[in-house]
């Protein structure tokens, strides 16, 4: 099980389609391969600098890209969800070893109710000059939970486990999102040390006090509390009416010690 660690964190960033959880800092969740069931082999872009594994999967990313950007030395290719599929690896980014299915049983479980109000994809290859190849497969989808409130998945289309998990109040309803969100935490395997109506209480504290930063410093910056190994935090978002969002997820560069949030080759 995991526990929470108390921290706080101050950075700049939007909560957007295509930025979801980039600009984060907090202690990366690793899923090694064998945890996971759905594929085997390796990662997309997991390759030795100039294998054949790594001329092959450049060529297919060639071949299926729908378009091709060039920026700061890196070559990015966008494919679509098909082109993903086809390859049959997952990304090389780092997830929680919760899949998508599994996550929305076990809250339905618990008497939620889902419905699916948004879809999109976003997959990338890039290379950069140095012959490192970083893939992102992020299918996004957006759910009405019990007609008030909202959570928001990013996960792999391949092994369908989960990147980010955002629970928030839809934006017409002053809903209190602590139940999902806590309901949520425990659904990805977190131990809370305490009574969890006693984090919860605390929870709600947390969550006040960044909604009121936000009042009284008219700020889009990131406000929040980062809870280490779950990485569940709060931040302010003003595509979001500026209320606190609960983010549960890996994907947060490692900036003391990994550098990137990403699975590298180890030979």
């Amino acid at each position: 099980m995991r526990k929470f660690v108390k921290g706080i964190l101050f950075a700049a960033g939007i909560l957007g389609t295509s930025c979801l959880g980039y600009a984060f800092g907090g202690q990366i969740i690793k899923t090694e391969a064998q945890d996971i069931q759905s594929y085997t082999g390796e990662y997309a872009g997991d390759y030795v600098r100039g294998s054949l594994e790594y001329r092959q999967y450049m060529k297919y990313a060639e071949e299926h890209a729908q378009n091709v950007e060039h920026t700061e030395g890196n070559t990015i290719y966008m494919l679509d969800e098909e082109a993903v599929l086809e390859w049959g690896q997952p990304s090389n980014e780092y997830k929680i070893s919760v899949q998508k299915s599994d996550l929305l049983d076990k809250l339905m479980e618990c008497g939620y109710k889902f419905h699916l109000t948004d879809e999109k994809g976003e997959y990338s290859v890039t290379e950069s000059p140095y012959g490192v190849i970083t893939t992102s497969f992020r299918k996004y989808e957006t759910y009405d939970v019990d007609d008030t409130l909202n959570m928001r998945l990013l996960y792999d289309p391949v092994s369908k486990e989960i990147y980010m998990c955002y629970v928030y109040s839809d934006e017409k309803s002053d809903a209190d999102y602590t139940n999902l969100a806590l309901d949520t935490l425990e659904s990805v395997g977190v131990d809370f040390d305490v009574e969890k109506s006693v984090f919860g209480e605390k929870f709600r504290q947390d969550k006040e006090k960044v909604e009121l930063h936000t009042l009284e410093n008219n700020s889009s910056f990131i406000t929040g509390y980062v809870y280490d190994e779950a990485c569940a935090i709060f931040f302010v978002n003003e595509d979001l009416g500026g209320q606190a969002v609960c983010a549960i997820g890996a994907d947060f560069p490692a900036l003391k010690e990994l550098g990137a949030a990403y699975y590298w080759p180890q030979n």
